[in-house]
């Protein structure tokens, strides 16, 4: 949500600022891979010694492949999740941009 808010609140409404979309694709990256290695710990399933950083940089394949692996065919409901999750935000952004809009103009 946070990222919705900011990109609606940038000047002009045009979006973030390029050094907080670098930072905030960083922070994105990370957390998903803090996340899949929290969750494998969890599971007690054994990585290679680099997965993290290949999930770093490679999330949007790596994560669907992995969930798929842990999970089998209830890996659906967690991408659901994560969609709906994803949408909630978006929704959220749009109604600040909204708002903005109505306000400022």
């Amino acid at each position: 949500m946070a990222l919705g808010i900011a990109s609606a609140l940038g000047p002009q409404g045009g979006g973030m600022p390029k050094r907080a979309e670098v930072v905030s694709s960083a922070a994105l990256s990370y957390i998903v891979a803090s996340w899949v290695m929290a969750d494998a710990r969890k599971r007690g399933r054994q990585l290679c010694y680099v997965y993290d950083s290949f999930v770093y940089f490679a999330w949007p394949v790596v994560v669907p492949v992995y969930l798929f692996q842990t999970r089998g065919a209830r890996a659906f409901l967690t991408l659901l999740c994560f969609a709906g999750i994803w949408f909630v935000a978006a929704l959220f952004a749009a109604a600040v941009a909204l708002i903005r809009e109505f306000t400022f103009s």
